[in-house]
């Protein structure tokens, strides 16, 4: 066996500081990729396509939320305990991004249309509507959410329904999710 002299050692070094990065990109990108594409950093459930949602359904009651991240409750039996755990949730996600704060508002679809002056007070900022308009109603709709109450959902700021949380998901996550839409909306 030869022995291979300095300066081919060095040859040999540099091909490999340049050879190794696309080599190990090759390999992360085909054999490790496969398994990584489906997986997503959200904890919450797209729905694809979004649904875009009429405003003007709504009428005068839709101006807060025009322009703004809005998270929805829906609670068409009353606001009984499900309800107000998800009204709890949606206040502090609210509170806990701080300086975006004005970005996100909070609605619930309620029958009555009102809350208890319990819930009022502690929730100040809720918008509290009626039962959800027939006009929503196929947009709450899908294989894996419905408008029964056992979602969160989440509405850009263009009015589109794009998001949903089962109650099973943790604060972290939402606030995860929610932080990440923020710094990469452009609206709202």
């Amino acid at each position: 066996m030869t022995k291979l002299s300095k300066s081919q050692r060095q040859l040999l070094a540099l091909l490999a500081i340049f050879l190794l990065p696309p080599s190990a990109a090759y390999v992360a990108w085909k054999y490790v990729g496969e398994h990584g594409v489906a997986a997503t950093t959200n904890n919450g459930q797209f729905i694809s396509p979004a649904r875009p949602l009429q405003y003007d359904v709504l009428g005068e009651k839709a101006e807060p939320l025009k322009g703004r991240w809005t998270y929805v409750v829906l609670a068409p039996q009353g606001c009984e305990k499900q309800c107000q755990d998800q009204l709890y949730l949606t206040r502090q996600l609210r509170i806990a991004i701080n300086k975006d704060f004005e970005r996100v508002r909070r609605v619930v679809f309620e029958p009555s249309g009102t809350l208890s002056d319990d819930l009022k007070a502690e929730h100040q900022d809720l918008l509290t509507l009626g039962a959800l308009p027939e006009a929503y109603q196929a947009a709450f709709q899908g294989d894996k959410f419905n408008h029964a109450g056992e979602q969160i959902f989440l509405i850009d700021p263009l009015g589109n329904l794009m998001m949903y949380y089962d109650l099973s998901v943790n604060f972290r996550g939402m606030l995860k999710d929610l932080q990440k839409l923020l710094k990469i909306s452009q609206v709202g």
